[in-house]
């Protein structure tokens, strides 16, 4: 698992939770994770990402310092790039450890739409990949369109209401999301109905 002087990703069982404690740590990874990571291609996914959305010409290394080592972009600290690139590749690089399931909350944060593009689909081909579940929280339509439409995955959609001060949650199937779509509202809305 990812650890530095602060949690960067807790391990649940064989569950990972990714949440907005990930970013406050340094990029920090245990040496072992990274050596992992260079073997699943994990390396290679992140770097193309980061070369692709983020930082062009971006070479992903790790210095060591004993058992641990620091995440550098081109000599420059993964620190230092900003809260999207760092998400990004230490998520990727988290998969090292074979989850059977990731939990990731709100994974567009600090995303813009082409990085969120690549990233939910890198994710999703690693899942098949690595048969690992992602099961994700959102306020992002842009992300629930990309997952069902743009790389077809399997998205269930449970819409979470708070009434009488009890939440409830209400699965919503594909046919409910594409009729409220066309009629031009916004699931986020719904308790407004």
């Amino acid at each position: 698992l990812i650890r530095g002087e602060f949690l960067a990703a807790q391990e649940l069982g064989n569950t990972h939770l990714i949440d907005r404690n990930f970013l406050r740590g340094p990029a920090v990874v245990e040496h072992r994770m990274w050596l992992a990571a260079q073997a699943e291609g994990l390396v290679d996914v992140a770097a193309r990402i980061l070369r692709d959305e983020f930082e062009p010409g971006a070479e992903l290394s790790c210095a060591a310092h004993g058992d641990k080592c620091r995440l550098t972009v081109n000599a420059t600290p993964l620190d230092e790039l900003g809260d999207g690139a760092k998400s990004v590749v230490l998520t990727i690089l988290s998969l090292a450890y074979k989850p059977r399931v990731l939990l990731i909350e709100e994974p567009e944060s600090h995303l813009h739409p082409a990085a969120l593009y690549a990233f939910a689909t890198a994710l999703a081909e690693l899942s098949r990949k690595l048969g690992f579940q992602v099961i994700a929280t959102t306020h992002s339509a842009e992300l629930v369109h990309i997952a069902s439409k743009a790389i077809g995955v399997d998205a269930s959609i449970i819409y979470l209401e708070r009434a009488d001060g009890a939440l409830n949650a209400r699965a919503l199937s594909a046919e409910e999301v594409a009729i409220l779509t066309k009629i031009g509202i916004d699931l986020r809305f719904l308790y407004v109905f």
